[in-house]
């Protein structure tokens, strides 16, 4: 028997946005926020990966909007009809809970405290609300932890590895060798900010940017991010320039 078709959740809507997702099954373009690029590498990113480069690789300092440069472009490919991609994937390590099929729970319950700079934006980026759970319950995005990524393939994806600085070799060997037909990937990350010393594990970060580069030219694009590109606040960049004077011990 053939399974009713979902529709949108619209509890937490206004009266107005209730009425337009009503009778809604599928997101489109028109429900994304316009986006503009605040600096040249943003700007820089955005032209390469319209482009069709199938890999992208977004390097450098906190602040900087690798994340939401890497959501929103996802985000607009996805839901665009006239596009092979029909989902976005965000996958990270769960660096903290290195034993996290230990914990209690289903995979949504251990993922979950992972999931929220993710819900915050698509609060920023859909004009709904309730926008990330109906991602998820139609089909449009899909929350992964490394543990679980063993026998998937990704066709017809957009795939996010979030803070890959946080991922051996090993796991991210095992990301992009995810990745079926028509399929591409967005890489974020910066090494500063290394959360497997912590751990005394090693970072497949640089290593697997040096195996990156050895690919055709056509196939993988680079971007790094640097002070100029600092867009959280003044605060943070004018601590990131005081941090570079001071030098690392």
């Amino acid at each position: 028997m053939a399974q009713p078709k979902k529709k949108f959740n619209v509890n937490e809507e206004s009266e107005a946005n209730a009425q337009i997702l009503g009778n809604k099954k599928k997101f489109t373009v028109h429900d994304l926020v316009a986006f503009q690029p605040k600096t040249e590498n943003q700007k820089k990113f955005l032209e390469m990966y319209y482009s069709q480069v199938p890999i992208s690789v977004l390097r450098g300092l906190a602040g900087t909007g690798k994340t939401a440069l890497a959501f929103y472009s996802a985000l607009t490919e996805v839901f665009d009809s006239s596009t092979p991609f029909e989902k976005l994937v965000m996958v990270r390590s769960a660096v903290e809970t290195r034993k996290v099929g230990f914990l209690p729970g289903s995979l949504d319950d251990k993922g979950d405290i992972y999931e929220s700079p993710y819900k915050a934006l698509t609060e920023q980026f859909v004009t709904y609300k309730s926008a990330y759970p109906n991602l998820k319950a139609l089909g449009y995005y899909e929350f992964v932890l490394t543990s679980y990524l063993r026998g998937m393939t990704f066709d017809n994806c957009i795939v996010i590895i979030e803070e890959a600085q946080n991922l051996d070799y090993s796991e991210l060997h095992t990301v992009i060798t995810r990745l079926g037909i028509n399929s591409k990937v967005i890489i974020t990350g910066d090494s500063r900010q290394d959360d497997l010393k912590r751990q005394r594990e090693r970072s497949g970060f640089d290593k697997f940017n040096k195996v990156l580069a050895q690919m055709p030219s056509d196939m993988v694009g680079f971007v790094e991010f640097g002070i100029d590109d600092v867009v959280r606040s003044s605060l943070v960049k004018s601590f990131l320039v005081a941090d570079y004077e001071f030098g690392e011990e």
